[in-house]
């Protein structure tokens, strides 16, 4: 089905990297989905094809074509990039950046018992945030940014593409503000018991998420999945790690996202 990058040995800090610039992305594509369906996939999304089919997906995935969507298709589908296995089985997972739900319907073909709830404050990519993920029963959807507190945000676009959004806040009274939860508000709302799987790429919103009201959550977090922004925004990781030290975290990486373990769950 797919290859099990972890568990990795989680009591070291291992820096385990994919190379996609070293191989074609039809090398990397055939290397994980196989001869025939590798180069389908890899011609379809050269081909900028709209809706794309997958066997390890139950249901077929849209794609904006001349956008970066295939680019952020091949990182999860052909490198790899969350291809791990949990020492549990996931049953309350949180997208938080959930972009157009590609990681989420990954999660859902995997772990279909497992309820996810995807968290993305940008207006396209929430619109096929929900085309991708409407078939599936344990995907809910939430229109809106992560933040320490209930708030508003505003989408700050200049100088980003699709994939990459960073959000501030604003007034609610502003014409394009969007609600801002919390993690804990998240997990109030849906009567989680604990968090299975928290993945977060925020584009740097991570600094202010972890600088407070973490302590009703952080701790009922079995695994992490974060990609940090500290080379193109510093600072931003200051608050992550000073929260994670407080607890019983170990950590390995994979690529660009760090993977975290509580060891106290």
């Amino acid at each position: 089905m797919f290859s099990a990058i972890l568990p990795l040995p989680l009591h070291k800090q291992v820096a385990v990297r994919f190379f996609p610039d070293l191989m074609s992305s039809i090398t990397s594509a055939i290397r994980r989905l196989g001869l025939p369906v590798g180069i389908r996939s890899y011609l379809q999304v050269k081909a900028q094809r709209p809706t794309i089919s997958l066997p390890e997906l139950r249901h077929p995935v849209r794609l904006r074509p001349h956008t970066t969507d295939g680019l952020v298709f091949k990182q999860i589908f052909f490198a790899g990039e969350y291809d791990f296995q949990p020492p549990f089985q996931p049953k309350h997972i949180i997208d938080a950046g959930a972009n157009i739900g590609l990681f989420a319907v990954l999660m859902a073909s995997r772990y279909p018992d497992a309820r996810i709830l995807c968290v993305e404050p940008e207006p396209e990519n929430f619109g096929l945030l929900q085309a991708n993920t409407t078939h599936y029963a344990g995907i809910v959807p939430v229109q809106a940014g992560i933040w320490s507190r209930e708030a508003h945000l505003e989408v700050v676009s200049e100088g980003h593409r699709e994939w990459s959004f960073e959000v501030r806040e604003t007034a609610a009274s502003q014409p394009h503000a969007i609600p801002a939860v919390s993690i804990g508000s998240l997990i109030e709302a849906h009567s989680l018991p604990v968090i299975d799987i928290l993945k977060m790429d925020v584009e740097g919103a991570e600094a202010n998420i972890f600088s407070d009201n973490f302590e009703n959550w952080l701790p009922k977090t079995k695994m992490i999945i974060i990609e940090l922004h500290e080379d193109w925004l510093p600072g931003s990781s200051t608050s992550f790690w000073n929260a994670l030290n407080r607890y019983q975290f170990t950590h390995t990486r994979l690529g660009e996202n760090w993977y975290f373990i509580n060891e106290a769950l």
